[in-house]
């Protein structure tokens, strides 16, 4: 039986962390729809030479650079192209070229996120998946997703705790909430009925 091929532990991590928020079926699906099907010889993967090239992006985009800004695409296939001795620098440049007209920026959002997710203040991450939609709209399955996330994390906080604080990021929002619900023998249906109590009581005030 041939072996699989090992995938890049970064590689790994992010998956992984993108499946524990959306789901491993909204990622599949967003993954799927962003890559070519498989036919004809098995195409050299000109991607892998990008990536460590489309993680420096995802942190420069974190940190609000213009990923449609002239030039970025072509410094990129020519770094990448200058990693493969022994094979054609010209046609490699252009292979990477042109995937990177299709891929590069669904990658680069698909890698950020993991970190925003982590790290950023919930107004910081809002507003880059605003970004998001615009720049990359094949992932707005997984960006509905995260947005939905998102609403029902400041319900829950509002309710329980009360308003969050501007860092607060969605992981420790979601972690603190999950330790008042997992407080005590019953503070879980003790905690749906405040955030039921709490939904009517705002149900008609203005957004």
């Amino acid at each position: 039986m041939a072996m699989q091929p090992k995938h890049p532990p970064k590689l790994v991590k992010a998956i992984k962390a993108l499946a524990k928020t959306f789901g491993a079926n909204v990622v599949r699906d967003a993954v799927a729809s962003s890559l070519p099907a498989k036919t004809g010889r098995p195409e050299i993967d000109d991607l892998t030479l990008a990536r460590p090239l489309l993680e420096a992006e995802a942190e420069e985009w974190r940190n609000d650079a213009d990923l449609k800004s002239h030039g970025r695409q072509q410094r990129m296939a020519n770094a990448a192209g200058a990693t493969r001795p022994g094979h054609s620098r010209e046609s490699t440049i252009k292979r990477v070229r042109d995937k990177l007209a299709k891929k590069r920026i669904p990658a680069v959002v698909m890698l950020a996120l993991p970190e925003s997710i982590d790290t950023a203040p919930i107004d910081v991450l809002l507003r880059k998946v605003e970004e998001a939609y615009h720049l990359a709209p094949t992932l707005t399955p997984l960006l509905d997703v995260l947005i939905s996330q998102v609403e029902d994390a400041l319900l829950h906080h509002r309710a329980l705790i009360g308003e969050p604080t501007p860092d607060l990021s969605l992981k420790a929002m979601l972690t603190e909430v999950g330790q008042v619900m997992g407080s005590g023998i019953g503070a879980g249906v003790a905690a749906r009925k405040k955030v039921e109590a709490y939904q009517r009581e705002t149900a008609n005030e203005p957004k």
